[in-house]
């Protein structure tokens, strides 16, 4: 399955999901981008990775909506050490993260050949 990551803040994704959960019809861009004060770019971004990471959905009219628990979690918690949390759940469940997690846990670093990849993981098989 392809994956679309962009570079998005972990404030600009809990901005537009607390704009699409704050206003749960109709919800467009141009609301997003007033109600979490982020550029047209930025909230696109934070848009793509939100959906990325099933907090949010695109309807057929193009507009936005969540029903997501974690997402309403994330935006209720008025507590930054647990939003954090919340998000670390999150992004637990992110397929790309867990596999990244897993061969940085095979060779304890980030820049990682191919090859070397493929070593370890046979290595790991038997």
């Amino acid at each position: 399955m392809p994956y679309n990551i962009v570079f998005s803040t972990a404030e600009d994704i809990v901005g537009v999901v607390d704009a699409i959960l704050a206003k749960p019809k109709n919800c467009s861009k141009d609301y997003i981008c007033e109600f979490a004060d982020i550029s047209m770019m930025q909230a696109e971004n934070a848009l793509l990775m939100a959906k990325e990471l099933n907090l949010i959905s695109l309807n057929s009219n193009g507009t936005y909506e969540s029903d997501s628990f974690l997402a309403r979690l994330i935006v209720s918690s008025r507590n930054d050490v647990h939003k954090a949390a919340i998000m670390r759940l999150v992004l637990e469940q992110y397929e790309p993260y867990t596999m990244f997690k897993k061969r940085h846990g095979f060779t304890g670093s980030m820049a990682v050949s191919y090859t070397h990849l493929r070593a370890h993981e046979t290595e790991a098989d038997l």
